[in-house]
Order: structure tokens, then C-alpha cells, then sequence
């Protein structure tokens, strides 16, 4: 059985990782909160810093990224890759989303072990829009009601 990480720090994708919290700190209460704001450029797809506020990191740390879409993995890789940039090893590192895509899924599985990213579904494809097929649309219109 594998020790119980000493800490263990919850890293939200802006917008839609909000609605993820919640219930991640119910199940971790106390744990430290990153922020990583980056928004989709629809014409390129690639993602485009706009805010980052994370705790200070360390090897030792277990680090969560929510985000309830994972389509293209675009966005979940940059903040992998940024989250070892300020310290975090990357063994360590977890993803936690609701839907994927096949595309995202292997996107992801080369910097975060397969077995530390956890979806609920995965869809096999996307549109020609990176959108997930069937997919729910942009999650963070539909949980903002925007």
C-alpha cells in the first residue's frame, strides 16, 4: 500500500475547475488551492495564460489538477508542465475531470501516469471545433448558465 502523500494541493483550471472544488475540498479539507487561468484560443486551440496564484510547491507534494474537460489536453499539459516549473515533481501530479476525449487522454498520459488521471467517461473523438463528441458542450457555460 502506498504512504500517504504529507501534503496534498488542489489545482484548479480557470473557469470550469471551480465547479470541482467544492467537492475536492469536502474529500481534502484543508488542502492548499492553486489557481491556473488560461483560455482556449478557438482558431489555433492553443491555450493562452492569463493568471496563475499557486502555493508554494514541492517534490514531495501530491498535486491535483481539476478540470472537467478533457478534450484536447491542451490545457491540462500546460498546467502540468507549469506546475513542474514551480516545483512539483511530476510523478506526483493527478488529474480529476468528468469527460475526455481519447485524443486528451493520450495527450495527458505522457506527463501524468495513466493510472493518476481519473474521468468518468471518455468519448472517443472530437469536432472540428476540439469540442468532445458526444461530449457536454463548454462546461463552463453550462455551469455559469452563460
Amino acid at each position: 500500500m502506498p504512504a500517504c502523500p504529507e501534503r496534498i494541493v488542489l489545482v484548479i483550471i480557470l473557469r470550469s475547475g471551480i465547479a470541482l472544488l467544492p467537492s475536492a475540498l469536502r474529500t481534502f479539507p484543508g488542502a492548499p488551492v492553486g489557481v491556473l487561468g488560461m483560455k482556449r484560443d478557438e482558431r489555433t486551440f492553443a491555450p493562452h495564460w492569463y493568471y496563475e496564484n499557486l502555493p508554494p510547491l514541492s517534490e514531495s507534494d501530491t498535486v491535483v489538477i481539476l478540470d472537467p474537460m478533457l478534450a484536447t489536453g491542451g490545457s491540462a499539459e500546460a498546467a502540468a508542465n507549469r506546475l513542474v516549473e514551480r516545483g512539483a515533481a511530476a510523478s506526483n501530479l493527478h488529474f480529476g475531470g468528468v469527460i475526455g476525449a481519447t485524443e486528451g487522454l493520450a495527450r495527458l498520459a505522457r506527463l501524468i501516469q495513466e493510472d493518476h488521471i481519473v474521468l468518468a467517461a471518455v468519448d472517443a473523438e472530437l469536432d472540428a471545433h476540439k469540442y468532445i463528441v458526444p461530449g457536454l458542450g463548454d462546461f463552463g457555460d453550462r455551469y455559469f448558465g452563460s
